[in-house]
């Protein structure tokens, strides 16, 4: 429960991130054919999928078919024609280049460093339960003799014993008192 805890912060920064680079794809004409991956669904969670996907290591390169259709067609593509670098075909490199830079990013900034930042913040968690480990091990300990000895007086066997037993205070539950929790 801990680590659940821990990580709802990082998965809130982590889809933020991956609306931002949905938007960015929308905004640049990347991925168009993210509606036929999945046809089922509205184009927005096609392209928050997608991106979810090179989030986590299934890395797609992006698609631009918008552009390349401006730059493979006849009057932009026409070396002969004075006009050759027309706006259309500088504006279309442009964003080609535009796409694969926010691509790059988007694979530098989630997939290598909010996922580094995950297993940081799990290990973390982890390191915090191991270190509380101890301290719950005697908790349930001393509350096993505590019911030990309440059985023992249900039996009538409540004989003077010359035993040093460890009881916890089972109404204070936070982790601030530690050791303090032992009477």
């Amino acid at each position: 429960m801990v680590c659940i805890r821990d990580v709802i912060p990082f998965l809130v920064f982590l889809f933020a991130w991956i609306f931002i680079f949905c938007i960015l794809y929308k905004v640049l004409g990347a991925q168009q054919d993210v509606a036929s991956d999945f046809p089922d669904i509205h184009p927005v969670f096609g392209y928050f999928f997608y991106t979810f996907e090179n989030s986590i290591g299934n890395i797609q390169l992006p698609s631009y078919e918008i552009w390349l259709a401006i730059i493979e067609d006849k009057k932009y593509n026409d070396p002969s024609r004075p006009n050759y670098w027309t706006f259309g075909y500088v504006f279309a490199s442009i964003m080609i280049y535009m796409i694969y830079t926010v691509w790059f990013l988007n694979q530098y900034f989630i997939y290598i460093l909010l996922l580094n930042f995950l297993i940081a913040v799990i290990s973390q968690s982890y390191a915090d339960v191991m270190t509380h480990a101890n301290i719950q091990t005697y908790k349930q300990r001393s509350e096993l003799n505590r019911e030990c000895l309440i059985r023992l007086k249900a039996f009538h066997q409540d004989d003077e014993v010359n035993v040093l037993i460890l009881s916890a205070d089972t109404l204070d539950e936070s982790l601030e008192s530690k050791w303090f929790t032992f009477l």
